[in-house]
């Protein structure tokens, strides 16, 4: 008898030790949990509808649970419909038996959804006019996504949560009429925090990306985010960059330049949806900049390095570039040896300091060229090739967009000058040196130089 007691235990309990083993691992499939899920998302939305099939159940004895398994199931709000592909949630046994508060977490996994679709039913489930202007600039792109949800087991409410996941092939329509194209990124949220990675998208042919950047949420409608942005070699239209940055300018050409960035950012976002604490270091690189009206023929910026920093209303900006002053001397690399620098600080809306050095080796320029650009009688100089050299230095202050005071000082060095066959019949210069200082009220000339009247021989000095 004993034997058989013994043989019939040891059968219960390997029975059991199977059963839980495989309800463990495997789990069984019942339908007696579906009303139970449906019914905790009424309970979260009344407008939300949960399509499920089969549900498993499995074993958490480490935990103290049990796990309740869904795959492949749908949530529905009218007419819109996600593709959820596993929803995994953990419930307190004892709690469970008592029929009281038992769900101690929930993990739901996404299919990969039309962002529209996702939009659509947050309008219908929790409908803000602010929000639902953000999404109609949503105009494609596919997500997938993954929330976890720890919940208080005395009165279920949200202790904690991550939502993460990506973002593939979105569009967003700009309040102009241009676009940011082929958004991708990852994204995390915890509690109050916010973490874009790995983002990259196009804007008007230009492709941007992104390491980090981080939403905080600091109190209700308060935000504050930080990040970087940048940009590989590209061509780009310049007036597209002072678009973005809401600046109107005349005196760039439009002709596409090689450019490439790095910024770093900050800036509070308040209820009023207005932008606070701005602070903004960027680093900029330009391979040519072309002027254009009387500029374009005369200057052309060659490995341009543009340093600037935005804080507190106040900017200032360094430059450091090279320079031509024709197109043959751009192309042989003489460019090198002209060098322009300049210092910028300004306040928004009030004044603006600009200080520099501009100087150039003897460089080859056409006279009708200078003439041009000094506005002078187009008929004043013959068309003839001359030596240049120059070393200025200069400094002006800007107030509401007039020049309130400036000084250059200016060394201008020529090999020759010769003009017109009128003048040029009885006059000759050669050697020409020049120290030139001009400013508020001031003009100061000095100039020496061989000459001669009446034939090309240069002997006299003045």
């Amino acid at each position: 008898m004993r034997k058989i007691i013994f043989i019939i235990s040891i059968s219960i309990l390997t029975i059991l030790l199977v059963s839980i083993t495989y309800l463990t691992i495997y789990g069984i499939k019942t339908d007696n949990f579906n009303s139970f899920i449906i019914n905790k998302v009424k309970k979260y939305n009344s407008r939300l509808t949960l399509k499920l099939d089969d549900v498993f159940i499995k074993l958490n004895l480490a935990q103290g649970s049990i796990n309740l398994n869904a795959k492949n199931t749908n949530l529905m709000s009218e007419n819109n419909n996600i593709k959820i592909s596993n929803i995994e949630i953990n419930l307190n046994i004892i709690e469970f038996i008592r029929k009281e508060n038992s769900i101690k977490n929930i993990e739901i996994k996404s299919a990969e959804n039309s962002i529209k679709n996702i939009t659509s039913i947050l309008n219908s489930i929790d409908y803000d006019s602010s929000s639902s202007i953000f999404y109609n600039h949503v105009k494609k792109g596919l997500i997938k996504f993954k929330l976890y949800l720890e919940f208080d087991i005395i009165d279920q409410r949200v202790n904690s949560y991550l939502f993460s996941g990506l973002v593939k092939n979105a569009k967003f329509n700009l309040l102009s009429n241009y676009s940011l194209d082929n958004i991708n990124l990852n994204f995390s949220t915890k509690d109050k925090l916010t973490s874009i990675s790995n983002l990259n998208f196009n804007y008007q042919n230009l492709n941007l990306s992104s390491e980090s950047i981080k939403i905080k949420s600091e109190k209700s409608g308060v935000y504050f985010i930080k990040g970087d942005i940048e940009n590989t070699k590209s061509l780009v239209n310049p007036n597209i960059l002072f678009e973005l940055a809401n600046i109107k300018q005349n005196f760039l050409s439009n002709k596409e330049i090689l450019f490439e960035s790095k910024n770093y950012f900050s800036f509070r976002l308040n209820q009023l949806k207005e932008l606070k604490n701005i602070k903004v270091d960027s680093i900029v690189n330009f391979d040519e900049i072309y002027f254009k009206n009387k500029y374009q023929n005369l200057i052309f910026l060659k490995d341009v390095n543009i340093k600037s920093n935005y804080e507190n209303n106040e900017f200032t900006a360094d430059l450091a570039s090279n320079f031509s002053l024709s197109e043959s001397l751009k192309l042989n690399n003489d460019y090198k040896k002209n060098n322009l620098e300049l210092s910028l600080q300004g306040i928004k809306n009030e004044s603006i300091k600009i200080s520099g050095q501009i100087s150039n080796e003897k460089t080859l320029i056409n006279t009708k060229i200078l003439s041009n650009f000094l506005e002078l009688d187009p008929n004043l100089f013959s068309n003839e090739n001359i030596k240049i050299e120059t070393d200025n230095k200069f400094k002006l202050e800007i107030n509401k967009n007039r020049i309130e005071s400036y000084l250059v000082n200016s060394t201008i060095n020529l090999d020759k000058l010769k003009f017109n066959k009128k003048i040029q019949d009885i006059l000759y210069l050669k050697n020409i040196k020049t120290k030139l200082t001009f400013g508020n009220k001031l003009l100061k000339l000095d100039l020496k130089s061989n000459y001669s009247f009446l034939e090309d021989s240069y002997n006299n000095e003045t």
